[in-house]
């Protein structure tokens, strides 16, 4: 478990099967705003929708290994920031997150992050971390700007939101090179 003490106080948890309903009745409770830039969002209308994610992302793979972690504040899933794509073989990967409405604004995502490329970086032993977020998600977008992260490009057409319209994604990704080296780890 990973905690920090901000304004807000919230802790990292590995994803695992019992947490379904739970992580549902977020989502659903909070559909509305996600879906604007969470296409998936739309596609998960009951619990059992979430199976195959949560057997995908908690199985331990050869090749890669993408943990998933949720967000809870007060014990009550407020979040979600994981690994995907990630290739152990090539050392990259890529983080993805998301985190409801009324909790943003605290620096509860910026740390979270920071946790998950310490992790990355010094223990998973990765060189690359790509960060996407759609062009106009500037909330989103200052997290990993304030990281370090560069822009690497701009896919023009990246994702199709549930709308159908398609939006252009901003790649943004951080060298092991320029990671900070005296960075504090709760890992190492």
């Amino acid at each position: 478990m990973i905690k920090s003490l901000l304004r807000v106080s919230w802790q990292l948890d590995l994803i695992q099967k019992s947490d379904q309903i739970a992580l549902f009745e977020v989502l659903d409770e909070n559909r509305t705003y996600l879906r604007k830039w969470l296409p998936f969002v739309s596609t998960i209308t009951s619990e059992e929708d979430l199976d195959s994610f949560i057997d995908f992302v908690t199985k331990p793979k050869e090749v890669e290994w993408s943990p998933v972690f949720l967000i809870k504040s007060d014990n009550k899933i407020i979040g979600l920031i994981g690994f995907k794509n990630t290739n152990l073989e090539l050392k990259h990967t890529e983080i993805g997150y998301w985190l409801v409405e009324h909790m943003q604004g605290h620096g509860i995502i910026t740390s979270a992050l920071k946790e998950l490329l310490r992790f990355a970086f010094l223990k998973m032993e990765m060189r690359k971390i790509i960060v996407k977020c759609g062009l106009e998600n500037f909330p989103s977008r200052r997290i990993p700007s304030k990281l370090g992260f560069k822009i690497d490009h701009i896919e023009p057409m990246g994702e199709q939101m549930a709308n159908g319209d398609w939006i252009d994604l901003v790649h943004y990704v951080l060298d092991r090179n320029d990671y900070p080296k005296n960075s504090k780890s709760k890992y190492s």
